[in-house]
């Protein structure tokens, strides 16, 4: 008997953007200090459902970053686009079981079609 790994049904993907417009939206290289994140759903048949959210946690700079990686654990995402992973950032990130990734792509739709392969 061969056991196939768990894949799940949705995907939640994160991607800390400069802007907001929409798929059209600058990945940002800071997560911690985005003012905005997308949060994206994206089902087996490739589809995508997203949400951009204004990044509160952007004024605070010494607690950014744990308070952002706490808001995503809180919300299931399961994987964290983000150009440069800084080390401290890894432990408190992958603390929840987030996987990061670097983007891959020409633009944001890509990125996250291509971040859901390798989730």
């Amino acid at each position: 008997m061969q056991i196939e790994p768990f894949k799940k049904e949705t995907l939640k993907i994160a991607v800390p953007i400069e802007n907001k417009k929409g798929m059209k939206s600058q990945i940002s290289k800071h997560f911690d200090q985005a003012p905005y994140l997308l949060i994206s759903n994206v089902s087996g048949d490739g589809k995508i459902d997203f949400t951009i959210i204004d990044n509160p946690w952007v004024k605070h700079k010494d607690k950014g970053k744990m308070l952002t990686s706490k808001f995503l654990r809180r919300e299931k995402v399961d994987i964290l686009v983000r150009p440069e992973v800084v080390e401290d950032h890894m432990h408190i990130l992958s603390s929840g079981l987030l996987d990061i990734i670097p983007p891959k792509g020409v633009n944001l739709d890509e990125v996250i079609k291509n971040a859901a392969k390798r989730g």
